[in-house]
């Protein structure tokens, strides 16, 4: 979340949930929107930082999350849930 923009998330626990066991609230925050230039230096930055490798499926998760940011900037509400190992 810090390479989109978005720190000082606050971790909110779920303790009666079977399939989650915290979210993270960004509401306050938008996510960006990227043009093809901006986006391929951030699909760059993001892969020096995560140590991923280049995939067409990594790539295609960020061209999903970009193409949805307009979508999802427009909700009162964001959140990120956390997966139960």
């Amino acid at each position: 979340m810090g390479l989109l923009g978005i720190s000082s998330l606050t971790k909110t626990t779920l303790s009666a949930n079977d399939d989650f066991s915290a979210f993270f609230d960004y509401s306050a925050t938008l996510l960006p929107s990227l043009n093809g230039a901006d986006f391929d230096t951030f699909y760059e930055e993001w892969l020096r930082m995560s140590g991923r490798e280049s995939t067409m499926d990594e790539y295609g998760q960020l061209v999903f999350l970009q193409w949805h940011a307009v979508n999802w900037n427009a909700k009162s509400s964001r959140f990120v849930l956390l997966e139960k190992a």
